[in-house]
């Protein structure tokens, strides 16, 4: 039985009537009772079975997990309870926080050490097994537990097996974190390892939450997931708490590892006690002092590069041309910097009609906005705020672009909200937004956006809960029509138009043991014809992009995720056919031997002439794939410490350009012609 919360303006939780009427609530009131009981007589020596139900899988959505994280938090504080980042690291404050989140959600996780006992003394009574820590090794192993605390054996706390998709993020994530030189911080002379879940950890912990993302959007993430990835969740929220007066957690470990000021005084600012006053004195002198050797020397670095042009996708000289001279050989790629960020980040990217490159993505500095960022001057890019989310808690995004010069964004924040859209006819005219659903829950995912020839936007979304696949187009009125196409879509919902403004979805369903990728089309009478049965394979993590070629030459990309050591290998497939002929599927990369398959992305676009331009990224590398009008392939490595790729055709050029995620910064490469 679950019971549904809300808050009084005092925020205390107060039980609504479930489903069953006054007997349902009796029996709600009654389990609640019993563990506040529990809580309240936690010192005794003896403890009284425990009457709560068992946590089931399918009775919590996300939000209620959540909140249920977030009241168990407060309930430890107010019991004296540290809770901080450093939780994540701490087995016994650790095993608190699961076991109290529990008792707010009024059940109990079968086979946890309080299993038969109730509330948090039950742990400190003796309840708790010891459960066997080994250190984290490059290859997964499915009889180890790797979320929260240390790596423990599974046999040994199976009671903490958040499923193996979530097991698997976990495993990638700590082997980041040990990757991560992540600094231990002084607080009123106290040493806290609060470092964890911080903007010093943030590239691990995106790719965390993306990976958590797909768990849930793949419907492979029980409750024993879902309050694991609340926890860490919560916890990153924590780590925006100030520490002390102006300064947070997250702020101060920044510090600290850039300049190894890692104790924090009264005041917040790293420093301490009278050095204060002498430290900023000399740090304005210094500051002046290297203003002005910076000044002069920028001088001369500029009379030195008058009329250079640097190889960097910008024009540096002012002449009105892009790197003349720089494409030395055809199919040579040139790469720019477009912003530094923080963290890793996944940048949605398309081309105007006119040639100019555009792209949104998460704003590092700022965990609620996201930038739209493009470059019609030739000698700069130009950013702009224009939309709420951040990287860990957006639910999809998308750019695309019309004929006319239109701009068009959607996204999906992980709460309550809708999804959203925003248009804008064209750079430096102004933004106007709208919402294509009336409300959404936290297992609202956007999967794809694309647009007619003629302007007319299309999304197309999932219901992780349900997996139900819809797709909404926007009517000449301004209404949003949605019309569902599966009701057991496991992940995917690719979305494209051919040239006659018809539709294209390609998405994944479970059946037989195995995956299936599915596709289906509408025609010019908005018939929208059977699903189609394309391809079959074990693992499918996608599929993953869609494009069209004329009116009947349908292209997919899809990566099928085997089982990382069992033999078999991860791999992206190309799939060509049509709704009436046959299908054809190509073996692309072979990733084998990688543990972080997860956070593998792909990105497929098409040119004038039918020719095919892959961009796969997986672990921290990037190739690209191309088949030439021919129909031969070849494929090279485009980035060997990349990742987070999306690929587009200029459609001036015709040749392909990627933006990508790299040692701190979002990039541009183009190929030469």
């Amino acid at each position: 039985m679950r019971v549904t919360q809300t808050r009084s303006p005092q925020g205390e939780g107060m039980p609504v009537e479930p489903r069953g009427g006054r007997e349902a609530m009796i029996r709600t009131l009654t389990t609640k009772f019993l563990a506040i009981t529990a809580m309240l007589t936690a010192g005794c020596e003896k403890s009284e079975p425990d009457s709560t139900p068992i946590c089931q899988d399918g009775d919590y959505d996300e939000a209620d997990v959540r909140e249920a994280v977030e009241d168990a938090v407060d309930a430890l504080k107010k019991r004296g309870e540290t809770i901080d980042p450093s939780v994540w690291d701490d087995p016994e404050r650790f095993e608190a926080l699961v076991e109290q989140t529990t008792v707010e959600m009024g059940c109990h996780l079968e086979g946890s050490p309080s299993a038969g006992q109730s509330g948090f003394g039950a742990r400190r009574q003796g309840g708790s097994r010891e459960c066997a820590d080994t250190d984290v090794r490059e290859r997964y192993e499915d009889d180890k537990i790797y979320c929260g605390p240390g790596v423990i054996e599974r046999d040994d706390c199976e009671w903490r097996w958040p499923g193996d998709c979530l097991n698997r993020v976990c495993h990638t994530h700590d082997l980041c974190y040990d990757r991560t030189r992540i600094p231990e911080l002084s607080v009123a002379g106290r040493d806290l390892d609060i470092c964890l879940w911080s903007d010093v950890t943030a590239e691990c912990d995106l790719e965390f939450f993306e990976g958590e993302g797909d768990c849930l959007s793949g419907f492979d993430c029980g409750i024993r997931c879902m309050i694991t990835g609340a926890i860490a969740a919560t916890l990153q929220a924590l780590s925006r708490v100030p520490i002390t007066s102006g300064i947070s957690v997250s702020d101060a470990c920044v510090v600290c590892a850039e300049t190894d000021a890692c104790e924090v005084d009264e005041k917040g600012d790293g420093m301490e006690g009278e050095s204060e006053a002498e430290a900023e004195s000399e740090a304005e002198s210094e500051a002046e002092g290297e203003g002005e050797a910076e000044a002069e020397s920028e001088a001369e670095s500029e009379a030195e590069s008058e009329m250079l042009e640097i190889c960097n996708a910008l024009d540096d000289n002012g002449d009105g041309r892009i790197d003349e001279d720089c494409c030395k050989e055809p199919g040579s790629w040139i790469a720019g910097q477009i912003a530094t960020v923080d963290r890793g980040i996944s940048p949605s990217f398309s081309f105007a009609f006119s040639g100019y490159p555009r792209l949104i993505y998460p704003n590092a500095g700022v965990d609620a906005e996201f930038v739209y960022t493009h470059r019609q001057d030739p000698a700069e890019w130009t950013s702009e705020v224009v939309g709420s989310g951040s990287a860990s808690t957006l639910r999809g995004y998308r750019i695309e672009s019309d004929e006319d010069g239109g701009i068009h964004i959607a996204w999906k924040v992980a709460n309550l909200s809708p999804i959203n859209y925003l248009r804008s006819p064209g750079e430096g005219r102004p933004w106007s937004e709208e919402t294509i659903t009336p409300s959404g829950g936290s297992s609202i995912y956007l999967s794809d956006l694309a647009v007619t020839s003629e302007g007319v936007p299309a999304v197309t979304y999932r219901n992780s809960s349900t997996n139900f696949l819809y797709y909404a187009e926007r009517t000449e009125a301004g209404a949003w029509v949605s019309n569902t196409i599966s009701l057991n879509a496991l992940s995917g919902g690719a979305l494209t138009f051919d040239i006659s403004d018809n539709p294209h979805v390609a998405y994944y369903v479970p059946e037989d043991g195995d995956g299936s990728l599915y596709y289906r089309t509408r025609n010019s009478m908005g018939e929208w014809a059977s699903s189609l049965r394309v391809a079959s394979f074990g693992d499918l993590r996608g599929p993953i992009d869609i494009k069209t070629y004329g009116d009947i030459d349908v292209h997919i990309l899809f990566f099928d995720q085997r089982p990382v050591f069992g033999g078999d290998a991860n791999r992206f497939y190309h799939v060509e056919g049509n709704s009436g002929g046959a299908w054809s599927t190509t073996e692309l990369s072979d990733w084998s031997g990688h543990v972080c398959s997860v956070s593998a992305r792909g990105s497929l676009a098409l040119d004038g002439e039918n020719g095919v331009h892959i961009v796969q990224s997986m672990c921290g590398n990037i190739d690209y794939a191309t088949r030439n009008p021919a129909g031969v392939w070849s494929e090279e490595d485009f980035e060997s410490s990349g990742s987070y790729a999306d690929i587009a055709v200029n459609p001036v050029t015709g040749t392909p350009a990627i933006v990508y995620f790299d040692e701190g910064a979002i990039w541009y490469a183009y190929q030469c012609e």
